[in-house]
This record gives structure tokens, sequence and C-alpha cells, in this order.
């Protein structure tokens, strides 16, 4: 993978879940981004016509390697098409931005603080 890659879609999923998550906006600027697991803390904004998790809703693209993710390196990762699942080493862009502080990362986080 890219960094021009990851950024894109991090950027998307930022985006998104700027938008679906946490209702209220101070929700999202207590949450620090800064490991990989920020999406099991995060609700939806509960009000969309259909209940899907928001890794899934956010997400576009999903990654993996042969070893664990957030060990590799950006030419490590694999595209795949998800779902996210860690246990799997199934991660988002935006999971493996923020962890690892790559690509634009602090452009990711002050979207998702806004």
């Amino acid at each position: 993978m890219k960094l021009e890659e990851l950024n894109k879609y991090a950027e998307q999923e930022a985006s998104w879940l700027r938008y679906y998550g946490n209702g209220f906006p101070e929700e999202r600027i207590v949450e620090k981004f800064e490991d990989a697991k920020f999406y099991d803390r995060i609700t939806s904004i509960g009000y969309t016509k259909r209940v899907i998790p928001l890794s899934n809703r956010c997400a576009a693209y999903y990654i993996t390697a042969d070893k664990p993710v957030l060990e590799c390196e950006l030419d490590e990762l694999i595209g795949i098409s998800g779902p996210r699942n860690h246990e799997e080493n199934i991660y988002t862009a935006l999971e493996y931005s923020l962890a690892k502080n790559v690509g634009n990362h602090e452009e990711f986080r002050k979207t998702l603080h806004s």
C-alpha cells in the first residue's frame, strides 16, 4: 500500500465517522483516537435507517497483512474487502493511520474532533 492510498481511505473514513459517530461533538473531543480500538468506544448517532456497525458504515477499505497489521510498514499491507475484525488481523485504514501516527493522522484527528 502507498501513503497516498492510505490517506485517501482514512480521510473518507474520518469524514464519515465524524458524521455517523457520537451524536454530540463533545463526546468526540474527549476521545483521543490514539489506538486502533476507538470503534469499540464510539457510539452511533442512532437515527439512521439501518443499524450497521460504525466500522462497516464508515470504512471503505480494510487492510491486513501476513503478520500483525500494527507491526507492519505500509508496503506490507494488503487491501481486502473486510469486515473489520482485529482477531482476524483486519483493520481499517483510519485505525492503522491513527494507531501508528502515519500519514495525515493529525488532520484526521482534527476532523474527528470538530
